[in-house]
């Protein structure tokens, strides 16, 4: 089975939309542009990268990515377009007239409306000139004011009546190779575009579907040594209710410069590995606004860079009320950190639900 390289979030990377012309006398058009189709999947398949991509064409023997004799051949047309990541459109006078073409660019429209990505992934290349744009252009691949996109030429500018190779001329044979190495190399970039965004989506899916989870999410639990008993006291609560908790034991006592370097290599190292940071509010106050800026900002923000990870933050508050101060909330909120209040019988249900809620917000993101 042939899969395509942005497979499974699309069955075909490329669709290519031309016209047969032999209803305007121009039967050549369609072998032109067939060899146009397997050129361009050739140089896309000499990078590594792009061995598997998937190139649809009518004429393509694959019935994987093209069209399958037995089924009806509209129904087979539309799947194949609203199936697939990229629209090539080969512009000529033979494929503004062709009806089959204006449905492809009506059913691409409708399978891209809702994502607003029409234009970055609607690719013209312009193999025959019209008589004039400004007339003939379809309105639908015009921008606000009216313009035709510059497209990727295929013919001699001005004056050009011939696709590029048409007649095999060495001239031709120059001018076409560059235009088609342009070509590759912009759907190129917008494939791997188009890849590190999914990626990064099904990333932040699967992020989302740990956050949710009913148990098993790792939390980073920072403490100071200072505090050692009322973190025993939620260490070993929230390791009861399923969640996983790390590092073993609160921050330990610095006093070297070196040591500070050490314990916070290892607090990196730790929490890059986490799904979410809690910082333990007792009513150490101080102590609490040190831990805000100094693990719940700056060791976070470095974490989330190296991981890729959210890293949701939340200040547990032990203190029955007196670290939450309203200027202390604040701060956090405004250092993206959340407030659980950890002196209330339910406190690690209000855990869950702060983690359901981090997901919800990585489920709208994605």
């Amino acid at each position: 089975m042939h899969v395509g390289y942005l497979s499974p979030d699309f069955t075909h990377d490329v669709f290519i939309s031309y016209s047969h012309g032999a209803d305007r006398g121009y039967p050549e058009l369609r072998r032109w542009s067939q060899e146009f189709a397997a050129k361009l999947r050739g140089e896309l398949t000499l990078d590594p990268k792009f061995r598997d991509v998937a190139v649809f064409i009518d004429a393509n023997r694959d019935v994987e990515h093209g069209l399958d004799p037995a089924l009806p051949l509209t129904q087979e047309v539309r799947k194949g377009v609203q199936s697939s990541a990229l629209l090539t459109i080969l512009m000529s006078p033979q494929y503004v007239g062709s009806a089959w073409c204006r449905d492809e660019r009506g059913w691409w429209i409708e399978a891209s409306k809702q994502s607003g990505e029409f234009w970055s992934r609607t690719f013209i290349a312009r193999i025959w000139p019209l008589d004039n744009d400004a007339v003939d252009w379809p309105t639908e691949l015009r921008d606000e004011r009216g313009i035709p996109p510059l497209g990727y030429l295929y013919h001699s500018h001005p004056g050009g009546v011939r696709p590029f190779n048409w007649n095999g001329t060495t001239h031709e044979n120059n001018e076409y190779t560059k235009a088609l190495l342009n070509f590759v190399t912009a759907l190129s970039r917008r494939l791997l575009d188009m890849k590190a965004k999914l990626d990064e989506r099904k990333r932040m899916q699967e992020e989302a579907l740990r956050l949710g989870a009913d148990e098993g999410q790792v939390l980073y639990l920072y403490a100071r040594e200072a505090h050692r008993g009322p973190w025993r006291e939620v260490y070993d609560v929230l390791n009861n209710v399923g969640f996983i908790v790390t590092p073993a034991q609160p921050e330990p006592v610095t006093d070297t410069p070196d040591k500070m370097r050490q314990a916070s290599q290892q607090r990196l190292t730790h929490l890059v590995e986490c799904d979410a940071l809690l910082l333990l509010g007792t009513d150490d106050g101080i102590a609490l606004d040190g831990d805000m800026l100094s693990v719940g900002r700056q060791t976070r923000n470095v974490g989330r860079a190296r991981s890729g990870k959210l890293l949701p933050c939340a200040v547990l508050d032990r203190s029955g009320g007196s670290a939450g101060t309203d200027q202390r909330v604040s701060a956090a909120r405004k250092l993206n950190i959340h407030w659980i209040d950890g002196s209330a019988a339910d406190w690690p249900q209000r855990v869950r639900i702060w983690l359901q809620e981090m997901r919800a917000k990585l489920d709208a993101a994605a």
